[in-house]
């Protein structure tokens, strides 16, 4: 079985209904927070403030991490656990290109589950008729990016521990909820604080508190792009090479999912 063989087949794992379920019901959080801000705003409904809302809020901060945590945190230890290991290990391939084969496969379905819960959103806030003055275009552009780097991050967790579940959750949703807020270089350890200095959504209009407040906070001003991306490319770069070796190199057997 070649790499392309075993891509195709990772890719195949997770098409399975269950875990299509998943993905479905994880994508509705945007458009649905979208449909809430859109019936609660009345005549005061701005389309640019709900999607910089919506977005930042459901789609990157819920939807993105969680379904990065789900597919890519168990990409070894759900092996181990389901006592399917030993016979992953076993084909005539070397193992960094299984690891690289299974990330792959969850980057690719997380990536266009979260841009399809984006678009939706998308639709949901300014309409098919308004969709060109969203920032939507860049957001499907900075989306995979943001899943490469958790998915890198969640993966580097499963071959390191037999319960990553625990630590992508409390980095995904402790460390990167509070991290982006804090004053100063602190906001620059958190991956969102890097997506958001690439896609930031500033909303328009002149309120100064209230959403448009909101929107200011969730867009760092002290991150330049260029910045932001030279740290998610090293996470990534780093992430990955830690996983691959200690996959190529370290002993993995079959584990009970209490142990």
């Amino acid at each position: 079985m070649n790499f392309v063989e075993l891509l195709a087949w990772s890719v195949w794992d997770l098409l399975r209904p269950r875990k299509l379920v998943t993905m479905l019901l994880v994508g509705l959080a945007g458009p649905a927070f979208a449909m809430l801000i859109r019936s609660v705003s009345g005549t005061d409904y701005a389309p640019n403030v709900a999607y910089g809302l919506s977005v930042p809020l459901a789609v990157y901060s819920f939807t993105m991490i969680l379904l990065s945590v789900i597919f890519a945190s168990g990409i070894v230890s759900a092996e181990m656990v389901g006592k399917t290991i030993p016979y992953l290990l076993t084909r005539p391939i070397p193992r960094w290109k299984i690891l690289l084969a299974k990330w792959l496969a969850a980057t690719l379905a997380v990536s266009i589950a979260v841009m399809a819960s984006c678009a939706l959103t998308a639709v949901i806030t300014h309409g098919f008729a308004g969709l060109g003055s969203s920032p939507l275009q860049r957001d499907l552009i900075i989306i995979p990016v943001g899943v490469v780097s958790y998915c890198s991050l969640f993966t580097m967790l499963s071959v390191l521990s037999t319960k990553p579940w625990l630590f992508a959750i409390s980095f995904g949703f402790l460390w990167e909820s509070w991290i982006p807020f804090l004053p100063g270089d602190f906001k620059k350890l958190s991956i969102m604080s890097q997506l958001r200095a690439l896609s930031p959504h500033s909303g328009t209009g002149p309120a100064p508190s209230g959403p448009m407040e909101i929107l200011r906070l969730l867009s760092p001003e002290n991150i330049e792009p260029s910045a932001a991306w030279n740290a998610l490319i090293v996470i990534n770069v780093v992430t990955l090479a830690i996983a691959a070796a200690v996959f190529s190199s370290g002993e993995f057997v079959p584990k009970d999912e209490t142990t």
